[in-house]
């Protein structure tokens, strides 16, 4: 019996011990299941984190590479027919985020957006968003970036206008369009030019008096260009401060038709005259509204005039603004106007016939304006006569001329007075009569004074497009615009007097003139002409 009672107490704890076993395997077994469980879970976060990672990493590189690849492209100076402006803040149809897009091939699944903004006093900023692993997705009509990782960095420079570089350049690369004329003629000419000097071809000073305030830049490169230039620039060493400084390549900007693309956003095939014939602001030049009214916008109204009125002339050719202005007052010779104003806070304009143009675009094909006692062209650059009553934003007042046939010459001899004189950024004038001259003319009967203009003028329509070939424009060779300078002969006081900058192709000087660079001529509505960036960027995140 007890053999017995042992061998069951045997096998009742053999049973037991299985039991433990079973359970303390499935313990092991569920502790296992855990740990590989985890680390599924902990491999997949590795995996998601380093993927986010990479975006991230990829989304900085490409963000760089944009911010690079924009001011490459406003830094480096074209020599084609693409003039080196800045991508503006603008926004692709579908694209969420603003700029000119790009892709690198060092990050095919991403793509950045990058544009320049010029601010006050020459400052530009270059602003790059990069998005990397993710895609477009619009939803209520706004396009965003869902996914992926996103970075936007910016880097500040400084950059110059067209206007911001010289006193006067007078480019004319290919000279040989106009056969021995020089770019610069000072010929029997009185002239003083505050500021440097820039041309890419021969001058002529003979028989002149010219005196400089700074250097004279100017292209002797002629293997690189085929220009022939003679060594010494001809006569500029010549003349009293003339330092000359020797550039082996041209100095090269853009034409004004190129330009007027740049401002209004126009493609290359489109005419900007043509467009511009439908968009101006003629409509938007007043006159004084009754006698001894204030400068304002109250004591002036709108012309009359249409957008399609685009002859400036003083006489009777059809279609000018004497004939459409004539009627509303004195039918005297020349009159635009019956009435004149008077605004005791500005004596300037005491009794004066005027037209006025407030900020705004300006379009003519010819212009021929003699001098005419009391009767004068006011430039409202303060917008005085705006409904604000003031230009806060320094919009500019900008006259296009170009398309005209007749008259070869062109000319203003009236006075133009400007509502804020001491401002050069905002009157502009841009000449494009490829082939014709535009002339600032001190007339013989004008009262003794300086003959002023403040702002700058514009007239290029040639550059060279390669280092073997001259211009050819739709097939015609062009022979370039002439800027044309003239004041009186026989006295210093009496001449015509440019306080901002001067860009042609061919520049002539007669009797006394004097040209003064403004270092405040650059405005933000102004296409860039390069730009130059130091330091690092800022990361917006």
């Amino acid at each position: 019996m007890n053999a017995s009672a042992t061998r069951l107490i045997l096998v009742g704890a053999r049973r037991r011990n299985r039991g433990l076993t079973i359970i303390t395997a499935l313990v092991f077994s569920l502790i296992a299941a855990l740990f590989v469980g985890a680390a599924v879970a902990l491999g997949g976060a590795s995996y998601n984190q380093s993927v986010e990672r990479d975006w991230v990493e990829k989304s900085q590189l490409l963000a760089e590479a944009g911010l690079n690849y924009e001011m490459n492209y406003i830094g480096t100076r074209s020599q084609t027919n693409q003039s080196p402006y800045y991508h503006s803040n603008t926004t692709q149809a579908g694209e969420p985020y603003p700029g000119q897009p790009g892709t690198i091939p060092e990050v095919p699944e991403g793509k950045f957006w990058v544009y320049s903004t010029p601010g006050a006093n020459g400052a530009i900023t270059v602003t790059c968003t990069a998005a990397v692993g993710g895609s477009a997705a619009t939803v209520g009509g706004v396009t965003t970036w869902s996914g992926g990782a996103v970075k936007t960095i910016s880097a500040s420079g400084s950059y110059w206008s067209i206007f911001g570089l010289y006193a006067v350049c007078a480019l004319d690369e290919q000279g040989s369009a106009n056969g021995s004329n020089p770019a610069l003629d000072y010929t029997g000419a009185n002239v003083k030019i505050v500021g440097t000097v820039c041309t890419n071809w021969t001058t002529s000073g003979q028989n002149s008096n010219v005196s400089y305030t700074s250097g004279i830049n100017a292209n002797t490169g002629s293997s690189n260009y085929g220009v022939s230039m003679p060594s010494g620039q001809g006569q500029l060493p010549k003349q009293t401060g003339a330092t000359l400084v020797d550039q082996s390549y041209p100095e090269i900007f853009g034409t004004v038709p190129e330009v007027m693309r740049t401002l209004f956003n126009l493609t290359a095939s489109t005419d900007p005259f043509t467009w511009l014939s439908t968009n101006n602001n003629n409509d938007q030049i007043r006159v004084f509204k009754s006698v001894g009214a204030a400068l304002n916008n109250g004591g002036t109204q709108t012309a009359g005039f249409t957008q399609s009125e685009t002859t400036f002339f003083d006489t009777n050719p059809p279609g000018s603004f004497k004939n459409i202005l004539a009627p509303q007052g004195n039918q005297t010779n020349g009159a635009w106007t019956g009435v004149t104003g008077t605004d005791p806070t500005i004596g300037a304009y005491a009794g004066k016939v005027a037209l006025i143009f407030p900020p705004g675009d300006y379009y003519f094909t010819d212009v021929q304006i003699s001098y005419i006692s009391n009767y004068e062209i006011i430039i409202d650059n303060a917008g005085l006569t705006t409904a604000a009553g003031s230009n806060a934003s320094k919009k500019q007042v900008r006259w296009f001329i170009g398309n005209g046939k007749t008259p070869t010459t062109d000319y203003i001899s009236l006075p133009m007075h400007m509502t804020d004189s001491s401002d050069p950024s905002t009157f502009r004038v841009m000449y494009a009569k490829d082939g014709c001259t535009f002339e600032f003319r001190r007339d013989s009967n004008m009262p003794s004074g300086a003959f002023n203009l403040v702002g700058a003028v514009y007239a290029v329509t040639n550059h060279i497009t390669s280092t073997t070939n001259y211009t050819l424009v739709n097939g015609t060779k062009m022979t370039g615009t002439i800027i044309k300078f003239t004041g009186s002969t026989s006295t210093s006081t009496d001449l015509t007097k440019l306080d901002g900058a001067l860009n042609a192709d061919r520049v002539i000087f007669n009797g006394y003139c004097e040209i003064d660079f403004d270092k405040n001529v650059t405005n933000v509505n102004d296409p860039i002409a390069g730009s130059g960036f130091t330091g690092g960027y800022s990361d917006g995140g």
